[in-house]
């Protein structure tokens, strides 16, 4: 069953592992052999296709406080 994409074209996300390496969605890909979605990502010069769940938004620190907490 065909879901919503979790990201939009133009939405900032950052990588759950790496989340300095901040990208902009470019375009939502439905995989019908996975039955997921896939997401072009730019980041910087590079113009990569990853599945939605290793990319989550980008998450604002006001402080450094704040990041610690």
């Amino acid at each position: 069953m065909k879901t919503a994409p979790a990201f939009k074209s133009g939405e900032l996300v950052q990588r759950v592992n790496n989340p300095e390496s901040v990208g902009i969605i470019r375009e939502p890909r439905w995989d019908e052999q996975t039955e997921n979605w896939n997401y072009l990502v730019q980041f910087g010069s590079q113009l990569l296709a990853l599945p939605g769940g290793v990319l989550q938004g980008v998450q604002e620190i006001e402080s450094p406080w704040s990041a610690l907490a």
